[in-house]
């Protein structure tokens, strides 16, 4: 009898005892995950008071297990000194100025400027109103005018995807050990005139505050796959960062802001304009002004996004939705277009997806071909704009090491 036919024999005969369910034989490793645990990851020391410590460090301590970021979790009480405040329109992301995320190596992984008015105005347009009453409310979102009393403690949590973009893996993957063991990560706290809402507020103390993290346990014989595989190519995990950059456009009624950034794959980008006037103490100071354009859009080389300079708030808002996938998608958007208009949410948004059903598409910018938001406005305020960039980074970590490409 020839292979083939003997091949074909025991293929059949597989197929009989599994269709009678009379399998009994099991893969080599029966269960990839061992473990899962909550653990806490410390912070250099608990307390932070503003003004004075602007700046807080934590180091991750996680051995060899890997981090499930959607499940994890940073804790801490806040403490309003002076008078009463609230977070505005905002939430407890109020408070956080800039992220920055090293490995154990010192390769910078991410650097977020600006982060609260990135979070600010992203989680408001991606969110529905639902999620802003459960996991939104955790984080301060949409709190009551003054619901913070001075001198007492408050608690909240911000998920790790909600934190950072670099956080939020694409395709739902958990971030290896040879990334997190040894994680820096860097917070810098916003001052409290910007950062809340309260005409008599004199500061604020962050206390307790540590990270929550759920570490997954692998078996030996995956750890060992992962860590062969370490030793050669390196494991890959591929994730979104945002550069900022920020201009003070005064009362000028047109003004071109240049991204000068290079990066291999630019997703997205958006520009919010701020009232100067409006980041003191007693007001919230992360209320966009009413759209007054009557000519905006993006410029990449001598590609234009959209293709026509939007020219009034309605299709300023259409072009919102598309940028936010919410055209396509049945998932809903906070913000209605009388937001968008008038209520303190107006963006100028360009996508450079070439399809924004699929990951990695996007487009390259360099030196020649610069970025740049360029608007015309009615409305002569003294303003101040930020400009936030979304693009693909992707980190390769070896069994010591990590490098990052954009």
């Amino acid at each position: 009898m020839s292979d083939r036919s003997m091949e074909s024999k025991e293929t059949h005969k597989g197929a009989i005892m599994e269709a009678n369910n009379l399998k009994y034989s099991f893969d080599d490793i029966l269960n990839v995950s061992v473990n899962r645990t909550g653990k806490k990851q410390y912070f250099d020391t608990r307390t932070y008071t503003m003004p004075g410590a602007s700046q807080a460090v934590s180091t991750w301590n996680s051995g060899v297990d890997l981090i499930d970021t959607r499940n994890s979790y940073l804790k801490f009480d806040i403490t309003v000194a002076g008078g009463n405040a609230d977070f505005g329109l905002g939430s407890v992301m109020n408070l956080i100025k800039e992220l920055k995320v090293l490995s154990s190596s010192g390769i910078e992984l991410c650097r977020t400027q600006e982060a609260n008015y990135f979070h600010k105005f992203v989680v408001r347009s991606r969110r529905s109103a639902n999620w802003q009453t459960t996991v939104g409310a955790l984080m301060g979102v949409d709190q009551g005018v003054g619901d913070m009393v001075a001198g007492t403690a408050y608690t909240f949590l911000i998920p790790l995807c909600e934190l950072d973009l670099m956080y939020d893996l694409y395709d739902q993957k958990l971030m290896p050990a040879n990334v997190a063991s040894g994680l820096r990560v860097e917070i810098t706290w916003e001052t409290a005139a910007i950062a809340l809402v309260g005409a008599t507020v004199t500061g604020y103390t962050i206390s307790a505050i540590e990270f929550r993290t759920e570490s997954v346990t692998l078996a030996d014989s995956a750890m060992a796959v992962l860590n062969k595989e370490a030793s050669t190519n390196g494991l890959e995990i591929t994730y979104d960062r945002v550069y900022t950059t920020t201009k003070n456009t005064g009362t000028a009624l047109d003004d071109n802001i240049e991204i000068r950034k290079a990066v291999s794959l630019a997703k997205k980008a958006f520009c919010v304009i701020v009232d100067t006037a409006a980041r003191v103490q007693a007001n919230d100071s992360f209320v966009a002004e009413p759209y007054s354009h009557t000519s905006a859009d993006f410029r990449l080389g001598n590609q234009y996004y959209p293709f026509q300079p939007i020219e009034n708030a309605e299709e300023g808002y259409f072009n919102y939705l598309r940028n936010y996938n919410k055209l396509k998608s049945a998932h809903e958007t906070t913000t209605t277009l009388q937001d968008f208009e008038s209520l303190g949410q107006a963006q100028i948004c360009a996508s450079f997806e070439t399809d924004d059903s699929l990951n990695l598409t996007g487009l390259p910018l360099n030196s020649s071909r610069i970025l740049e938001c360029r608007f015309t406005r009615t409305d002569a305020t003294d303003v101040k704009a930020f400009v936030f960039l979304q693009y693909t980074a992707l980190c390769r970590a070896s069994l010591s090491n990590c490098s990052v490409k954009i």
